[in-house]
């Protein structure tokens, strides 16, 4: 069987189409390799202008640094911090039980509290009531500090199912108006959720740290029995 044999003309050809194809095909996969360099390059400049632009959080002034609210007696040997979530049943379990020791004690000057509402149980109501109420709870403190600790319990009181809408904003207005706050500012500061960013950032910060609410440290060490009793033999062993 003879095999036919190609000129030199055909062979150039034929190198020069696949010299042109090489080069077709390495001029693609650059193109293709700049433009995802450009894309990636723009999202991130993207990015970087809305987190320089966006405005920053309202920090609540009432508030300690890390998101704190303390009353009582600031020279008080023993510091309870105790922080909670406004849609939490075991926060308004430990409210009503042990919420009156830490008023009697702090009320005698024994204890100053450090009270850290934050809003990890938006999933529980269709509203994101957890950072409705949270917000709502800086808006308190920034108008009326010294009826905060009664708006917190009628809060607590009047707990909404998880699950369901939670309270309206309305609802919550007409508690701080219950409790005597009577300031035109409170409730265009609790519509409007004016410190709803606020709150994401403590909440962010304080769930790094804590397994659940109500989470009670006394002096800083974390109290595992917050029952009355429990609670009470943690505060006279920090004295």
């Amino acid at each position: 069987m003879s095999i036919k044999k190609r000129s030199p003309g055909f062979i150039a050809a034929h190198d020069r189409r696949e010299r042109r194809r090489a080069l077709a095909i390495r001029a693609g996969v650059t193109a293709v390799v700049v433009g995802l360099i450009l894309a990636i390059g723009i999202a991130i400049f993207v990015k970087r202008s809305h987190q320089e632009t966006a405005a920053p959080a309202v920090v609540p002034s009432a508030f300690t640094t890390d998101g704190g609210l303390t009353f009582g007696n600031p020279d008080a040997p023993v510091t309870v911090s105790v922080t909670e979530d406004f849609q939490c049943p075991a926060c308004r379990q430990f409210e009503t039980t042990s919420g009156p020791v830490l008023t009697e004690l702090m009320n005698a000057g024994q204890i100053l509290v450090d009270a850290h509402p934050i809003a990890f149980l938006d999933r529980a109501s269709t509203t994101q009531y957890s950072t409705r109420a949270a917000s709502a709870a800086a808006c308190v403190a920034q108008i009326d500090r010294d009826k905060w600790p009664a708006w917190k319990t009628a809060m607590f009181d009047n707990q909404p199912e998880e699950g369901g809408t939670g309270l309206t904003d309305d609802q919550i207005v007409a508690i701080a108006a219950q409790v005597g706050i009577t300031s035109p500012d409170i409730e265009p500061c609790i519509t409007a959720q004016r410190y709803a960013d606020w709150v994401a950032a403590t909440t962010s910060t304080a769930m790094n740290g804590i397994p659940g609410t109500p989470y009670v440290t006394v002096n800083g060490e974390p109290v595992t029995d917050i029952s009355p009793d429990g609670l009470r033999a943690a505060i006279t062993a920090a004295q």
